[in-house]
């Protein structure tokens, strides 16, 4: 049996880096290109053009959740958003786990950190409110033949992968 597989805090930590760093390159794209320059020489995006923001944020992080069960911080890292019963999330999870971003943003992600340390199923604030879960990314070594593997989400959810080496079927617990 493989024990304790839950996606690394670490890990988590880069994928936010990734899809804010994504976000912001965007929005500051957009003002130095679209934004009215004020009388003290910096620029902004004022009246309907500042919805922009929003509907970004909106259309990528809840969209790319729930369509894809992933953002684009966390794909190279293997991480995915499930439903605590282990199916995709619907568009309102998607949407509920990302209302509580700016506790985390606002706390420097201290509140995110403890909650993913200290949460039985290692979960943000966000997570704990829309009933989702990040898992996966996670590489072990079958205990039949020694072979590393990489155990995927669903793996995890069923609590068993097969080695594609030995064909050995093994138990996971999370």
């Amino acid at each position: 049996m493989i024990e304790n597989i839950q996606p690394k805090i670490l890990k988590r930590a880069f994928a936010t880096i990734v899809d804010y760093g994504i976000f912001y390159a965007l929005i500051f794209f957009l003002i130095n290109q679209f934004g009215v320059i004020s009388d003290d020489g910096s620029k902004s995006i004022k009246g309907i053009e500042a919805l922009i923001i929003p509907v970004y944020w909106f259309l990528y992080f809840p969209v790319c959740e729930y369509r894809f069960s992933s953002t684009l911080g966390k794909l190279p890292f293997g991480l995915k958003v499930f439903s605590e019963d282990g199916k995709q999330i619907t568009f309102l999870q998607a949407l509920k786990r990302r209302i509580i971003d700016p506790i985390d943003l606002f706390t420097y992600g201290i509140v995110a950190f403890l909650a993913v340390k200290f949460s039985q199923n290692h979960q943000r604030l966000g997570d704990m409110f829309a009933n989702t879960i990040v898992i996966g990314g996670e590489a072990l070594r079958c205990i039949n033949c020694n072979t590393k593997l990489y155990i995927e989400a669903n793996e995890i959810i069923d609590n068993s992968y097969t080695c594609p080496e030995c064909e050995y079927n093994g138990k996971v617990k999370a």
